[in-house]
């Protein structure tokens, strides 16, 4: 696992900041041989039930950061 918090939670915490219109939550943490990591969501737009969702997810197999990478670039493209 990681000896240090990747770099991609400090970006993602950054464009929280930046941007009034996301919104950022840690929904859970996992923790695993003595390291503990957010599973966090960021999220814009409508929280209405009825209207459309797209999710974008990354880092799904811990190790391999490109997914939230890519993510991340799309965020700063928009």
């Amino acid at each position: 696992m990681f000896a240090a918090t990747p770099r991609e939670l400090g970006h993602i915490q950054e464009y929280a900041e930046r941007y009034s219109e996301l919104s950022l939550s840690t929904l859970t943490h996992i923790k695993h041989q003595g390291f503990e990591m957010p599973i966090q969501q960021l999220s814009f737009g409508s929280s209405h039930p009825s209207a459309p969702c797209l999710i974008l997810t990354g880092s799904i197999h811990g190790v391999e950061r490109i997914g939230s990478q890519i993510i991340l670039r799309l965020l700063g493209a928009c």
